[in-house]
């Protein structure tokens, strides 16, 4: 672990500290905080080479920003506990796993991020219920699995909105721009889900007839757009027709 907080230490701040691990070195960790402390603020700092760039549980006042994370093995940022605000931070790179991951009690405003070159993984995963994901920016790549954003069961009523994700993995049925594995009453709305490397735009594995989801721009290299509940759709009005969303939605380059 570059850098270990535990305990109820109090009004964290770290800030301009440059971490260069070990990929060799097994869960190498950037910074593990796990605390509840009344403030904690990780601020412009760059993490190179660990397995896991941020893992922050926390029942504080967390924000994480202006981060660059290099090179990481398999998670970008890992967020447990409860709500906390991850803006404006780069991730490059991540060899085999996830660029964001949300988890715990939800409520996280996850938000301006740009995350780059994942492979074997999602840019986000949503598992935590009535968290804000706005405005990134995603790139998955690879051979593999390559997925933009991913909805989990304990997401409910997260708003994913306004971002941008461009798969470029050349596996025709793991990459996917958006994944949708469970979950209730999501908002899903002005964003784009674009796959230039032949597989879906849209993977959509759960009923969203209770979700609020308009308003996209789908665009896939695939014959395929997407694939509702097991059926693949060419179209984005065949699409509309079988889930009823998407009305205002489009399906350009």
């Amino acid at each position: 672990v570059g850098m270990d907080v535990v305990g109820s230490s109090d009004s964290i701040y770290i800030k301009n500290n440059t971490l260069l691990g070990n990929l060799g070195l097994q869960n190498g960790r950037g910074f593990n905080i796990n605390s509840s402390g009344s403030i904690i603020e990780l601020d412009s700092n760059v993490i190179i080479d660990t397995d896991y760039g941020i893992y922050i549980s926390s029942t504080s006042s967390s924000k994480v920003r202006n981060n660059v994370l290099q090179d990481i093995d398999l998670l970008g940022i890992e967020i447990q506990g409860d709500s906390g605000v991850f803006t404006d931070n780069i991730i490059n790179s991540i060899v085999g796993g996830n660029g964001i991951s949300i988890n715990g009690n939800g409520g996280a405003n996850v938000s301006r991020n740009k995350i780059l070159g994942v492979t074997a993984g999602s840019g986000i995963v949503v598992n935590a219920p009535n968290s804000l994901v706005a405005n990134n920016y995603v790139q998955s790549d690879g051979v593999g699995l390559a997925k933009g954003i991913s909805l989990e069961a304990n997401g409910s009523g997260s708003d994913v909105v306004f971002n941008s994700v461009n798969v470029t993995g050349t596996d025709v049925v793991n990459g996917q721009g958006i994944t949708v594995n469970g979950g209730t009453n999501y908002r899903v709305k002005n964003n784009i889900f674009a796959n230039n490397g032949g597989g879906y735009a849209a993977y959509i594995n759960s009923d969203i007839s209770t979700f609020d989801w308009d308003f996209n721009d789908y665009y896939s290299t695939k014959n395929s757009l997407a694939s509702y509940v097991g059926t693949s759709y060419d179209t984005l009005s065949s699409l509309v027709a079988a889930s009823g969303k998407d009305s205002n939605s489009l399906s350009v380059n």
